[in-house]
């Protein structure tokens, strides 16, 4: 079996990088993981892992690590590793080794781990004999012959110690006894270093620190569920750690029992009206926010049962005040209602004369701009009146002018019958016919130029006619004009009449619509105020007991 004295260090790290150590040991290296060292790694990946050999600067010493995963169920909570010094197993393969056989281990390389001669440690295993390298690059447990000085016939086999690359090798002489023992004592050899230290040493820990940090755990279990006094007598500490472990429960058990005692009683007061009785305990950490806050609440409640006394008694006066108030309200609020009912009779009087004198003033514009229009027509056709007397007096003109061409050419042409007579007697008896045509033309022309001159006296006659009723047209034109302006005058007041008129009209139905909800306003206020006669006494009677009530408590 393995001693305590030659364990190096027992720990057990967690996956956040969290180790308890039995020696408290902790790296001065910020950066150093845990969960990157190969005894952490190779315990995920084997049920119980062995490193090969380091050297320990603390111990000057080789030593390996033996790991294993401890598991909570599906969960992997952490990994258990036990340091046993290179000198632990040299023992062991002392104790194994005889006379007759040779036991000693070597690593995936072959080179020579632990050896009773300390001189082949850390050397190729051919250094003993050549032959050892068809053994270990031979079948496991297989038997290979090897020349050795001192023996006739040697044979030598390994067995791999599981989750390891370790060989151990045994050479015995040639005899079916001891080939049985070679076998039988390879198998212990394997199992000794895989499984009995580990266990012997799981059990170990877990006396060690696993017991005690369950027994911490019913204890903090207790005082989660209510049950702040615990007894942490029984629990046995071994090292430092779970001692501080314990004594920080003892504490924390003792704190939060006399806190919760002393609150307790402070909340037993409060119960009875008593606000004098303040936390007077050290609360330490921020458990001192606790008792702050309790003193805190008492000063308030103080102070809010204080100013309720004194506002209970103001209340007590301001509300008789109030129902005096309410009353005399309630009685201007009715004097109201009755002088806006005769106010509002008057408006609805007022408002039916005003849209009946509207209605007439409507009436009147709808005359004036009717005998507007009439007046703009009858200037149109006075208009049109004198432009046709101009288009005849023009006319006129023309004809008289066409009558002197007519009268001239009679003129001519009476001139040429004379002349025609004049040559008709000189021609003698040859222009008798020509001077009897030459009469008729004269006398034709003489009875056209009379016919000419009555027609021209005529139309001077009819000239002056169109111009004096040309005159008289333009004064009736100017008539007119006079009197569609004064009508159209006479519109624009009737329908500023008119729409001054409709604007009273709006104006009344808005005054009247709103007399009508100030008269409803009124009305709610004259109940408000009934209602507030009443509150004001149920206040009043309110405020003294609320008193009555004030002075049980003690402040």
């Amino acid at each position: 079996n393995l001693k305590g004295s030659e364990i190096d260090a027992i720990f057990f790290t967690t996956p956040d990088n969290k180790m308890a150590h039995s020696q408290g040991w902790r790296s001065d290296d910020p950066s150093w993981d845990s969960t990157t060292r190969p005894w952490y790694t190779g315990a995920l990946e084997n049920e119980v892992n062995i490193t090969d050999p380091y050297f320990n600067t603390k111990i000057q010493d080789n030593v390996v690590s033996i790991s294993t995963k401890v598991m909570d169920g599906n969960n992997m909570v952490g990994v258990f590793v036990v340091n046993f010094s290179m000198a632990s197993f040299n023992e062991i393969i002392s104790n194994l080794s005889t006379e007759e056989s040779i036991v000693f281990i070597t690593d995936r390389d072959n080179n020579i781990l632990l050896h009773t001669n300390e001189e082949f440690v850390l050397q190729p295993a051919a250094i003993l004999s050549k032959d050892y390298e068809s053994v270990l690059n031979g079948r496991e447990g297989q038997k290979v012959k090897v020349n050795v000085g001192g023996f006739n016939a040697v044979y030598a086999s390994y067995e791999v110690i599981n989750n390891t690359d370790w060989k151990v090798v045994s050479t015995a002489v040639s005899d079916t006894n001891l080939q049985v023992l070679l076998h039988i004592m390879l198998s212990f050899v394997a199992i000794v270093i895989s499984y009995v230290v580990v266990g012997y040493f799981t059990n170990r820990f877990t006396q060690k620190y696993i017991t005690p940090i369950e027994d911490v755990a019913v204890a903090l279990t207790a005082v989660s569920e209510g049950k702040t006094t615990v007894d942490t007598t029984q629990i046995h500490c071994e090292t430092y750690e779970i001692k501080n472990l314990v004594d920080a429960t003892t504490d924390l058990s003792a704190i939060l029992s006399g806190y919760i005692n002393e609150i307790s009683e402070v909340l037993q007061y409060f119960s009875r009206g008593d606000f004098t009785k303040v936390p007077e305990a050290d609360y330490v950490g921020e458990f001192g926010e606790i008792k702050s806050s309790m003193g805190n609440i008492t000063d308030k409640l103080k102070g809010t049962f204080s100013e309720t006394t004194i506002a209970a008694t103001e209340v007590s006066g301001t509300s008789n005040i109030i129902s005096q108030s309410a009353v005399q309200l309630s009685s201007v609020t009715k004097e109201q209602y009755e002088l806006l009912q005769v106010f509002k009779s008057t408006v609805s009087t007022v408002t039916d004369k005003m849209i009946s004198g509207i209605e007439q003033g409507a009436r009147s514009y709808e005359i004036v701009q009717d005998m507007n229009q009439r007046a703009s027509g009858s200037t149109q056709i006075a208009t049109e009146m004198v432009q046709a007397m101009g288009l005849i007096t023009q006319s006129t003109k023309q004809i008289s002018e066409v009558m002197t061409q007519i009268d001239e050419i009679a003129n001519q042409t009476n001139l040429l019958a004379l002349n025609a007579a004049i040559e008709a007697a000189h021609a003698g008896i040859h222009g008798l016919g020509f001077a009897v045509v030459a009469a008729e033309i004269r006398e034709l022309a003489n009875k056209t130029r009379e016919i000419v001159q009555d027609i021209y006296e005529m139309l001077e006659l009819n000239l002056a006619s169109v111009n004096k009723g040309e005159e008289m047209v333009n004064l009736t034109t100017d008539s007119l004009g006079i009197i569609v302006e004064e009508s159209a005058k006479s519109a624009e007041i009737s329908r500023q009449i008119r729409d001054n008129s409709e604007a009273q009209r709006i104006l009344l139905d808005e005054i009247l619509a709103k007399t009508t909800s100030l008269f409803e306003g009124v009305a709610k206020t004259s109940d408000i105020s009934d209602d507030n006669v009443a509150v004001s006494q149920e206040l009043a009677s309110q405020s003294v007991i609320l008193k009555e009530k004030m002075q049980h408590f003690k402040i």
